[in-house]
């Protein structure tokens, strides 16, 4: 399992990266699997042992519920493992299953943090990243934000690369982990150059 070089993306409480592939499961059947980052490991430190594999077809069940407390979804994502001695799986597992993209990355880039808690931050996104980031409201239920992910992710128009959540972070998709690497790296900078223009980012970056 090649992870590329994930140690170039940038790490804060809350990221989590996975990959979407082809495994067999007890029957010999093949079916899509997630392998994503486990409970408490940093990107800085993610190795294979830093990983767990959950069934996909297990999580989009999951997405056609109405509603689930928090503490059941976190069961739902422990109980998709491909095999019970993996470690557990991230809470936010079930984000990572409604992107339909090989590879996606979940990340807290600091700019990216503070321009989306600006006033008006929809339009303020959609100025400064040229239209191609989304905007998705936060939904405190995990459910309920992962359904509003996935559909925000299937209508986007052709030019959006990434969504940002409100209070959650940056996700950017794609085919291949350097792909995923180039785009967080250019929103990461227009993100910057947006608050220099603005004489702040100094502030958020010494904080």
């Amino acid at each position: 399992r090649k992870l590329a070089d994930t140690k170039k993306i940038p790490s804060k409480f809350g990221s989590s990266i996975s990959y979407k592939h082809q495994q067999q499961n007890i029957f010999g059947e093949t079916e899509t699997a997630l392998t994503l980052s486990a409970q408490n490991i940093s990107m800085q430190d993610l190795d294979s042992n830093g990983l767990t594999t959950l069934w996909q077809k297990q999580l989009e069940k999951a997405l056609g519920i109405a509603a689930l407390p928090e503490s059941d979804l976190i069961k739902l994502l422990i109980s998709s493992k491909t095999d019970p001695q993996l470690p557990d799986p991230v809470h936010n597992g079930l984000l990572h299953a409604a992107i339909h993209e090989r590879i996606v990355v979940i990340v807290r880039p600091e700019s990216v943090m503070a321009i989306s808690g600006i006033k008006d931050s929809p339009e303020l996104i959609e100025k400064v990243f040229d239209g191609k980031v989304g905007w998705v409201p936060f939904r405190k239920n995990g459910i309920t934000l992962a359904q509003a992910l996935e559909t925000a992710w299937k209508e986007k128009s052709n030019r959006v690369n990434a969504l940002v959540v409100q209070h959650l972070g940056l996700i950017v998709a794609g085919t291949d982990f350097e792909e995923v690497y180039v785009k967080i790296k250019e929103i990461i900078g227009s993100a910057e150059s947006y608050l220099h223009s603005l004489n702040i980012w100094d502030v958020f970056d010494q904080a």
